[in-house]
């Protein structure tokens, strides 16, 4: 068994509502579509989560770009330089 196996308790409000909609949407298997679902919602907080992550930093992500820029150019240039 993967490490990553989990078994959760809904409880009876959120196992209601999840059969409600695992039914409209026409999933036979209940478990299988709360995985989908589970899946799509910490994929979205991820993303989310690098989007906050790059937010704090970005001033310091930017001045990083800028010194690589300024970098690679001075190798460029000093390849050039010796062709």
């Amino acid at each position: 068994m993967s490490e990553f196996f989990y078994t959760l308790d809904l409880g009876e409000e959120h196992g209601k509502a999840l059969q409600k909609v695992a039914a409209f949407w026409g999933h036979d298997d209940v478990e299988e579509f709360a995985s989908e679902l589970l899946c799509d919602a910490i994929r979205q907080a991820e993303v989310w989560l690098n989007s906050e992550i790059y937010r704090m930093y970005e001033d310091e992500i930017s001045i990083l770009r800028k010194i690589y820029k300024e970098r690679n150019e001075r190798i460029r240039n000093a390849l050039n330089d010796e062709l």
